[in-house]
Order: C-alpha cells, then structure tokens, then sequence
C-alpha cells in the first residue's frame, strides 16, 4: 500500500513535553509559536494597513495605533482622523461621514472605545441608543443593539437585559447581542452562562476554527462568529481564538467586521503575558536556546532518532508547538468529511477506460468538490500511482494535444503525486489533470486519492479505489 495521510498534533509546551509524534522515516517539521501577547501582534499590524475611509476601517487603523503603543510599547503615532465627522446628529455613529447612522456599527464601536479618549461625544451617543429604545423603527432586534450601546457606556440596563435575555422571539444573532451587553456591563458569569446555553452547543469545531453555521446567509453567520469572538475573548473561554480566526479569514462580502475582532483582541491582551518568550531544546545533535519576539515563529526540522531525543527546559512564558507528519494509514480508517469530495477517471486517447496497453499515455482527472459547510482556502489533493504506471513530468517533449488544461504537481514522490487545490474552485481549470506512462504489464490496485485541508488535517475525504490492467 502507498496510501497515507498527512497529520499533525499540538502540545502546550512544557518541561514533561516528550514523545512527541512524527514521521517514522524522514523528517518531522515542528512549529513554535508564542501563546501570549505575540499571538495577536500580526492582526494588529494587518489592521494598520486596511485601506477606505469607512468608520470600521479607519477606526481600526486608529484602535490598532492604540494597542500596539499600550502593550507592545511601540512608539506609534495616532492615525490622524476626525471622527466627529462620522457621528450624526442624532448622535449615533455612520459607516461614512455623508450616510445615516447605524444602530449595530454604533453600539460596536461604543464597546471598542470604552476607556479609551476619543474624540466624540459620549453624551451624543447615548441620547442616540435611549431614543432607539422607542422609536419607529424600533423592534426586537434595534433594543438588543440598543441596550448593548447603552451597556458599553456604563448605563444601567442590567434588569431590562435580564427581562429580555429569554424572549423566545430573540434571533440567534439578537443573542449575541444581549450577551455581549452582559459582558460590557460587568455580568460576566451571566454573560458566560447565556453563552454556554445559547452558543456553546451551537459550534463547529474544526481546528484551527471555530464558528456558527446555523443561519441561512453566510456573512450572517460569519458575523455572529465574529460577535461571539468579541465576548469569548473577554470570557477566556477555550474557543475564542478559534472564533476570532475564522471571522479573520473569511470576511463577509458585504460587512467588515474588525470592530469585533479587535474587540476580541483588545479585551484578550491584557489576560496574556508581555515580553518575549523562550525555551531550550535538546537532542542527541543539538543544544539550543531560542526567544521568540512578538509575531516571531521558529521551524525546526528534525530526523528520526534526532526526534526520539528531543526534551526542553528553561520554559519562559506560554508556547505552542505543533509537529507537522506523514504517516501511513489505511483508508479504512479515514474519518471522512461530507462537505469534501474527490473523484478520479483515467483516459486514453479521449475514452475513459481502466484497461491499458503497453506503451499508452494515460490522463488521469481529480475532480475535488466543496460543499457548504467545507473550509475555505488551500487544499492538499494526493493521488497514488498503480505501479504499473509513472508520472509523466516533462510535457515539454510529451504529444499531449495543445490546450489542455493541465495541472503541475506539487510533489512528486515515486508513485505518490501531490497537487494544490483552492475552494471556491478556479473556474479556468476545475479539475486536476496530469498524465502517466505504462510500464509494467500486470493487474494493479489503485489506491484511492486524498483530498485533505491544509487549515484542518482531519477535513478530508477520499476517492473509490480502483483496479487497472495493464495488456
């Protein structure tokens, strides 16, 4: 059998971490990363560089220039913006200096800036979110945002979120707001509690993500993910890191949603360390001391009996290292993912068939397909070679008719042949294409093809094997 799978497994890294598990032949990539305020260095700097002149988008730049100065002592300078000049006269808060108010964008922001001096006026704000209470437009959903505004201003709304927090007509999306309200007034049990009961249950947990996948449109429940990272955030609970890095990586088409997420950060740094963190590892071969430094990440490499060696010590802050392995497997142990597919069909000369010749150029078509529940972003497609055939690598001196769309393998491993795939799909070239030459006379199994996220190891899903001949 050539069949395997790629794996990976995370450790809190300690003094006891050993035995960690890799590769049995070759090498095994092993990842450090800071767990503490370093984690959330990246984010930030990436939010300095969005672009527009929307309120969540030069807000951010702003509350980004705020936090790297107060915990990663960076002399920054203040993103110079006016933002009375997105406050209404109503006193709420607009996506753009010339458009309405938004009542959801206002509360958001009203949380975000809690404690902090900035430049408008407070008074505004809160006569603003009291008259959202009861005017027209005013339904279930504009008193939850309304009441949240109100809670990040240190208004006493407490009773009214208690009174309402178990109306059975609140939307998903409603509680999340009511409690974040919870959690921005001080009622952080209450808020933990309602989330528990309300959210908890209501995860997808696929590592590195989590999110909510429960209401129909998807910015909508990319917007939920993000609001629930907000509150975790401040909660400490296990998954808002999750929450937090899905909302991240899969913006919603039509809203931005970094007041959430620096939200999430803004209310998760002061619960990590500062400064850099460190460790020493040893092996057999080596004897080092390494610092990681804010968004710094340290790869190492390590053989077999190198790997069988490693201990650590002199452990200073919280770190996270994750071994990266190829093993082998049997598809009969694969835990499939229905929202993956893979299909694959050989052809010759145009006809698809599983019977050869000696001398045939075989093409060999993977099919991926995603459905709605799968990740999005880069996938690994891996198919495995009958022995009688060989990759062919050199389309430059091979008859395959012009304008074929074809793929180039990302690796090639005697008979194991790796491929890079992307959901959404690219509409140029839907299907993988690659060709083999025959070689060996004979009947052959074909181990079924893999197609596995890079984001999460246990996403996958494999093809039908299959049986060739070879005449």
């Amino acid at each position: 059998s050539y069949f395997t799978k790629n794996s990976s497994q995370y450790y809190d890294l300690s003094s006891s971490t050993d035995n960690v598990q890799g590769n049995t032949k070759g090498f095994t990539e092993l990842l450090f990363t800071s767990q503490e305020r370093g984690k959330l260095y990246s984010p930030l700097i990436s939010y300095l560089w969005s672009g527009g002149i929307r309120i969540d988008q030069i807000g951010s730049r702003y509350m980004a220039d705020v936090l790297l100065n107060k915990y990663f002592e960076e002399d920054r300078e203040f993103n110079s913006i006016e933002l009375r000049q997105y406050q209404t006269q109503s006193g709420g808060i607009a996506l753009l200096p010339y458009s309405s108010d938004d009542l959801a964008l206002s509360a958001q922001f009203a949380d975000l800036i809690k404690g902090e001096n900035v430049d408008i006026s407070r008074e505004g704000l809160k006569d603003y979110f009291y008259q959202s209470l009861n005017d027209r437009k005013a339904d279930l959903s504009r008193v939850v945002q309304a009441l949240y505004g109100l809670a990040a201003l240190d208004e006493p709304v407490l009773v009214t979120l208690q009174n309402i927090k178990k109306d059975k007509n609140l939307t998903l999306m409603d509680k999340a707001y009511v409690a974040l309200a919870l959690g921005t007034i001080g009622a952080k049990e209450e808020a933990r509690i309602y989330y528990r009961e309300n959210f908890k249950p209501k995860l997808v947990n696929k590592k590195p993500y989590s999110y909510i996948d429960e209401l129909k449109s998807k910015d909508d429940n990319v917007v939920v993910t993000a609001l629930l990272a907000n509150l975790a955030g401040s909660l400490r609970e296990p998954e808002a890191d999750g929450l937090a890095t899905y909302a991240r990586e899969n913006p919603p088409k039509e809203t931005l949603v970094n007041f959430s997420l620096l939200g999430y950060i803004k209310k998760s740094l002061p619960q990590l360390k500062g400064g850099d963190v460190s460790f020493t590892y040893k092996t057999n071969q080596k004897n080092e001391t390494k610092t990681l430094k804010k968004n710094e990440v340290f790869r190492l490499e390590l053989g077999t009996d190198e790997l069988n060696t490693l201990r650590f010590e002199n452990i200073n802050g919280s770190i996270g290292l994750v071994s990266f392995f190829n093993r082998e497997a049997s598809p009969d142990e694969i835990t499939k993912d229905d929202s993956l597919g893979i299909t694959r069909k050989y052809y010759v000369n145009g006809r698809l068939t599983n019977e050869f010749n000696d001398g045939d150029l075989v093409k060999i078509e993977l099919a991926s397909s995603f459905g709605g529940r799968a990740l999005p972003g880069l996938y690994q497609v891996t198919d495995y070679l009958p022995s009688g055939l060989r990759a062919v690598t050199r389309y430059n001196i091979t008859p395959i008719q012009t304008g074929q769309c074809i793929s180039f393998a990302s690796m090639i491993e005697d008979q194991k042949i790796t491929f890079l795939d992307w959901n959404p799909k690219s509409t140029y070239c839907p299907s993988i294409f690659y060709y083999a030459r025959v070689v060996t006379k004979g009947s052959y199994k074909a181990e079924p093809a893999l197609i596995q996220s890079t984001k999460n190891l246990d996403s996958l899903n494999i093809s039908a094997p299959a049986q060739i001949n070879i005449k």
